[in-house]
């Protein structure tokens, strides 16, 4: 499918699979902005909008995250690109330490997040995995209870 370099609102739903009211909440959330506005106030998005929806998309459906949680993601890599473009700017190496240094933090951000999760997840794990211990234990004795019964 050919992708338009610029699209209005309607067709840019059509290609992400969603509602223009979701695209729409997502802007109102600070996730995806228009390159633009038409006269009469109609939004237009070019292709890297389709890129951060569909990033969007996973980070909520597949993985399970938060608007809240994503909106932090996405701040944090729009940052991280911004700090590539100054890295690759400078020919100054102070002035690349510094910007080395506040990348250093963005990513040191992310990673806390993606680590809080991990670890909620590996507690939701434990959890679970002992519940099965405690059914599969109470499965075998009431299979023993069972067996003792018919021999009696």
């Amino acid at each position: 499918m050919d992708i338009p370099h610029e699209m209005q609102i309607g067709e840019l739903a059509q290609l992400c699979q969603t509602t223009t009211r979701t695209l729409r909440y997502y802007e109102d959330v600070g996730l995806i902005e228009p390159i633009r506005r038409l006269d009469g106030g109609f939004r237009v998005y070019d292709g890297r909008t389709i890129q951060r929806i569909r990033h969007i998309q996973e980070l909520k459906e597949l993985l399970g995250w938060s608007l809240e949680e994503i909106r932090q993601v996405i701040q944090a890599e729009d940052a991280i690109e911004n700090l590539r473009t100054q890295y690759h700017r400078s020919h100054s190496p102070k002035e690349r330490l510094e910007v080395l240094a506040r990348a250093a933090i963005v990513v040191q951000g992310e990673w806390e997040l993606v680590n809080e999760r991990m670890s909620r997840l590996e507690e939701m794990k434990q959890a679970l995995e002992q519940k099965l211990q405690r059914y599969e234990q109470l499965s075998r004795d009431l299979k023993q209870q069972i067996k003792d019964q018919g021999s009696e």
